[in-house]
């Protein structure tokens, strides 16, 4: 790619890795290659046929049901083909249907059919299809599919360009390198115009074709632009500065929001706090009182019960002296009459010696 000016022409080279290039042809080749397979139909078993102990219960219940008068058949498997043996099982394949469908195909619109089948191989001899799809014949690729597709190992394609910003390949133009189909590099495959050229249309590949028939067109080397910066204004720079002021005292003012809603939280907290403790202290003094005017009317029932215990032992104690005062003054009465008898006695006794 080049440029001219005053101040003369510059020159850049662009060289694809020769690993990367060898890697890409290879694996283009081998798509290449499979392309040409076509579509490979299924010819398996598709759908599974009746037991035999199905088939008896499906002709068990026509009988029942023509016993009863409904209506039934005569033979309940009427309309299925016969099935296929895969194996020992029976079963029903599309298969069949396919290749009728082909054909039918080929008999009413041969001219499309050849189309179709144009860009693959012969799927019954495995003939290559013939230009611009393929080799022709039974050339290298489809029928050696044990061979690998060799990858010529060459040095990476530089591409220049110059005077009017055409591109074309490192041999010139209209040359034919080495490579596939004379193709230069990847990028050769891609730019149109043929191997070593690059146009506004496909032509030499075996696709050039069906890609010119369906509208693609050839890859172009997109222009590198440099980034254009927009001037910046002094008013956009203060409004922008502005904007930064005003999102700072935003933030500020919800910092202090948050922080008197803190405080507000926390007083609240407190009031409730010393309102809770200020209860608490009332009702325990209030159980204090309760308390204590228990104590007092158990000390009073202890007193009374303890003063009318000291009354009882007090009379009982004041009755036995009583008791025990009377006795004494009757015994020395005794003892004078007795003292009496004894000088009755006595005096008697002096009496009888006076004889």
């Amino acid at each position: 790619m080049s440029g001219g000016g005053k101040g003369g022409s510059t020159t850049s080279t662009v060289e694809v890795p020769a690993w990367l290039e060898n890697a890409a042809r290879s694996n283009l080749a081998k798509a290449d290659t499979l392309s040409r397979i076509g579509y490979t139909p299924y010819y398996g078993p598709d759908v599974a046929a009746m037991t035999p102990s199905q088939m008896a219960a499906i002709q068990g219940t026509n009988t029942a049901a023509l016993s009863f008068g409904l209506p039934s058949m005569a033979d309940p498997m009427a309309g299925m083909g016969q099935p296929l043996n895969y194996g020992g099982m029976p079963a029903y394949s599309s298969g069949g249907m396919y290749d009728q469908a082909l054909a039918e195909l080929q008999r009413r619109q041969p001219g499309q059919y050849a189309a179709l089948r144009a860009p693959f191989i012969d799927p019954v001899t495995g003939a290559q299809p013939a230009a611009p799809f393929g080799f022709g014949g039974t050339g290298p690729g489809v029928l050696d599919m044990g061979a690998p597709v060799p990858s010529p190992v060459v040095p990476p394609v530089a591409r220049e360009g110059g005077g009017g910003g055409s591109m074309s390949g490192g041999a010139g133009a209209g040359s034919s390198g080495g490579g596939i189909g004379g193709y230069t590099g990847l990028r050769d495959m891609f730019d149109g115009g043929g191997p070593g050229q690059s146009g506004s249309t496909f032509s030499g590949g075996p696709l050039s074709g069906i890609l010119n028939t369906v509208g693609v067109s050839p890859a172009k080397p997109a222009p590198v632009s440099a980034p254009v910066s927009a001037p910046v204004s002094a008013a956009s720079v203060a409004a922008a500065q502005n904007r930064a002021a005003d999102i700072a005292l935003a933030n500020k003012a919800k910092g202090q929001a948050q922080k008197e809603a803190a405080n507000r939280a926390a007083a609240a907290n407190r009031v409730a706090d010393q309102s809770l403790a200020g209860k608490a202290a009332v009702q325990a003094a209030k159980e204090v009182g309760k308390a204590l005017q228990g104590n007092r009317a158990a000390d009073k029932a202890i007193a009374d019960k303890a003063k009318s215990q000291a009354n009882k032992a007090a009379a009982s104690k004041a009755k036995s002296e009583a008791s025990q005062g009377k006795g004494g003054k009757s015994g020395p009465s005794g003892g004078g009459s007795k003292s009496g008898g004894g000088k009755s006695s006595g005096g008697s006794k002096s009496g009888g010696y006076g004889k």
